[in-house]
């Protein structure tokens, strides 16, 4: 037993050996493919980061570079918004290749060699090294001035169109409106004005709903209208057509101060004020013909409920069917009392002419075709 146990702990030994030996090898397969994968990026930064620079160049190589690096400091825009300048305010001096690395990674500046040697003379030292601080302070510098002129530059375009905008509504005002103020009244009736204030709570009853409401914003604008800005705002707007004299007369009741001019939010107000008493009484013709109806529903269910009434109080007597074969040849006749008579009366008199032709030409009918029949059974017997 105890040769047995040494024997099994020996294979057991040796088992884990070759395992651990596989591993090792199959660790080693993948730690060279990763090493050979690290050594080519760093090779192909290494490459990269050695820049050319030509011996070389000409004005407009300088211009080129210089033009690039204006348009990365025109669309670059202070921390946290664009990219931070620290790599070049901390790196110290700059070789070609770390200052063109730089310029690639930060503002995504790709230069030529011949651009890249101009710009190298152009920002340089002494040293032929580009100082990284200075370079910062300088595009810093260059990036405001471009930023300010971009913005005076919007400035004056929205001048400009705001400019624009007053030139088209004064040549609209001398083309459409001035022609009009000749042509309005100065005296007016009470006709006109309930004419006119009629039009506007016309259009206030269904105003201020849905998606068909009117735009109310040339009124909220309009600080102080004349009587033809108010007439076309008024046509426009709430499609509305007034004459001139219940222009004049709407102007009469708007225009407190008698200058002539209404103000946009006094006219809103009236407005508003129309609306809301046009509302009321909407609500309150609602109201009465709800009341109406419930009315004539009430009246008519209480005519249903006084026939049913005498009609369940009817009392018949019918004949027996000996009677019935006594007088076949004649229609049967059922006895009631009189007063259920009179109201049988009545009701024929409430019927139409044409429900009485209808009921008479039934009844010859019936007398027809049961005078048929027994004239059959007659013969069949």
């Amino acid at each position: 037993a105890k040769e047995f146990a040494k024997h099994l702990s020996d294979v057991k030994s040796e088992e884990k050996v070759k395992r651990e030996r596989l591993a090792r090898e199959d660790n080693s397969y993948f730690l060279e493919r990763k090493l050979e994968r690290e050594a080519a990026v760093v090779a192909k930064h290494r490459k990269q980061a050695q820049v050319a620079v030509a011996a070389t160049w000409s004005d407009e190589d300088r211009d080129r570079g210089l033009r690039k690096l204006e348009a990365a400091a025109g669309s670059w825009a202070p921390p946290p918004k664009g990219p931070p300048l620290t790599p070049f305010s901390e790196g110290g001096p700059l070789t070609p290749s770390s200052f063109w690395q730089q310029l690639r990674v930060v503002f995504n500046v790709q230069l030529d060699p011949s651009e890249l040697a101009a710009v190298m003379a152009f920002f340089a030292n002494e040293e032929g090294l580009v100082d990284g601080g200075e370079f910062a302070s300088r595009f810093f510098r260059l990036s405001a001035e471009l930023r300010s002129a971009r913005f005076d530059e919007e400035r004056r375009s929205r001048e400009q169109r705001q400019r624009r905008q007053r030139d088209v509504e004064e040549a609209i005002h001398e083309r459409f409106f001035a022609r009009d103020e000749e042509a309005l009244l100065e005296d007016y009736t009470e006709d006109d004005e309930a004419s006119a204030l009629g039009k506007l709570a016309k259009i206030a009853r269904g105003a201020l709903r849905g998606a068909a409401a009117p735009d109310l914003n040339p009124f909220k604008k309009g600080s102080n209208m004349d009587a033809t800005t108010l007439k076309h705002f008024l046509k426009v707007c709430l499609r509305i057509t007034l004459t001139p004299a219940e222009l004049a007369a709407l102007m009469g009741v708007l225009d407190r101060h008698g200058d002539g001019l209404v103000d946009g939010a006094e006219f809103l107000t009236c407005f508003h004020k129309i609306v809301r008493i046009e509302s009321r009484r909407r609500r309150e013709e609602e109201g009465m013909a709800r009341q109406r109806k419930q009315e004539s529903e009430e009246r008519l269910l209480r005519r249903i409920r006084d026939k049913a009434e005498k009609v369940n109080a009817i009392s018949v007597s019918w004949p027996s069917i000996e009677e019935v074969e006594e007088y076949a040849t004649r229609s049967a006749v059922c006895k009631v009392s009189s007063d259920v008579a009179g109201f049988l009366d009545d009701l024929d008199a409430e019927w139409p002419e044409d429900s009485v032709k209808r009921k008479r030409k039934t009844v010859r009918r019936k007398r027809r075709t049961r005078g048929a029949i027994r004239e059959q059974r007659s013969t069949q017997s």
